[in-house]
This record gives structure tokens, sequence and C-alpha cells, in this order.
């Protein structure tokens, strides 16, 4: 589908501002889509702001330089024109419920966020482009995403679930991995699964953790749809000491 072009007077309106971060390693695999522009502001009252901006709409974000993010917004654009770059979101804007995340990317009719600041998993979000609305939430462990597609305007994902346990499988083996499994809760082809305690021995040895370390456990995850979205989930289940 050919996108529309956004005006040249947005070039020279956002030419003072600085280009933004890069795309957080980790969603290679993303089909993103390039947006027409990126860039950073300061606002009046400090606050560092991130535009994202593609043919049809803007992703406004706030405090993107601190560890805790503010709600995105979600700004249609009418004609292709954007605000400024510190300008406040104008009526029809939508505020997101994107608190403490970062915006990742846009595919199809779906944005895509992450949680900014994390320590071993990393929970994430995908949000309709038209409404804002939040669809999906889950969280995948360090190795990010392996497939992220739209097929025939189906959202079709696939990634490493991470579950942050309480509990240390290797000082505790199958009583941790039972608990995890309740707490998590894993879908039940993973809990149905033997406890990974040879991947977890290897890991804590390899990282030289202590044992008494809580685990996180992970497991390949696909999902298709968003309504709600179809899941299936299986091993092998995967074992690191949370860092």
């Amino acid at each position: 589908m050919k996108r529309s072009l956004l005006p040249a007077a947005r070039f020279v309106l956002l030419a003072a501002c600085l280009p933004a971060p890069s795309v957080a390693a980790g969603w290679e695999a993303a089909r993103f889509e390039p947006p027409a522009k990126t860039a950073t502001a300061t606002s009046g009252e400090g606050k560092q702001i991130t535009y994202t901006i593609y043919g049809n709409l803007m992703v406004r974000e706030s405090d993107t330089n601190a560890p805790d993010p503010e709600d995105a917004t979600l700004v249609p654009l009418a004609h292709g024109a954007a605000p400024a770059c510190t300008a406040a979101p104008g009526p029809g804007a939508h505020i997101l419920a994107t608190a403490g995340q970062r915006f990742l990317g846009r595919t199809g009719g779906f944005l895509v966020f992450e949680l900014a600041s994390t320590n071993g998993t990393v929970p994430f979000a995908v949000l309709d482009a038209g409404t804002g609305r939040t669809l999906i939430q889950d969280t995948i462990a360090e190795a990010g995403i392996d497939s992220f597609a739209v097929a025939d305007g189906t959202l079709q994902l696939g990634f490493q679930r991470g579950v942050q346990g309480v509990c240390s499988i290797p000082k505790h083996w199958a009583a941790c991995w039972a608990r995890i499994a309740r707490d998590g809760p894993l879908p039940s082809a993973v809990a149905a699964l033997p406890a990974p305690m040879k991947a977890c021995a290897e890991s804590y040895r390899a990282g030289k953790a202590p044992k008494d370390t809580p685990s996180i456990v992970s497991f390949p995850v696909r999902l298709t749809g968003t309504a709600p979205p179809t899941v299936a989930a299986d091993g092998p289940v995967r074992c690191v000491p949370t860092p």
C-alpha cells in the first residue's frame, strides 16, 4: 500500500529537533514501518518530548529521557500536517495507557511499546493504531521477538515469553517449578513439562550466580490475532538467574 507523503513544511518545522534513539535491541525480527520523521525536543517544563511521525498519525512521548516515561499520546494527522515539536496534543488525540513504556514501532494497524526500565523480563504491549486501545500485553525474555508480522490485517507474533519467579529452581528444584507454574501462570502445555533443572544448573554455573537467586524461565509462544489472540505455547523451557 502506498503511504502518503508528508509536506515539505513539516521537515522544515522539525529541522531543529534532535534525532531520537533507535529501535530497542531484541526486536530486529519485527517488520516495523520506517517513520517519515523521528525527532526530540525539550518542552517548556524541561521534559524531553519524542515525536514519531507517520503519514496519518504521530506518536508523542513525554519524559523519554527518564526511566519512567509518561503516557504517550496518539495524534491523528489531518492531511499529513504535524504540530510543532513542543506543541500540546490537539483535539482528537488519544492518551495511551503506556506509562513507563517507550514506543518501538508501527506495523500496519498496530503500535508496539516496551517497558523502558527492566530487570530480566520485559513487558510489552500491542495497541490499535486507530483507537489507541491496548490489544495485547505480555512479557518477553531477554532473547526478544522471533517473528512479528501482519498478514491480511491479522497480527502474527512469535516470541520467548519470560516469567519471573520468586524462588530459585537450582535451590528448590521441582517445588519452585510448581510455584512458578502456579503463580505465572504458565500455559498448561508448558506447566506439564518437567522442571528445567539442567538448563537452570548450566546457566547459573556459567553466570556464577548464587544458588538462591530467583529464576527466570522462558518458552516459545505464538500469538495470532488480537480479539482475543489465539495462543500456542510449548517447550523447550529455558532458565536463567535474575540479573
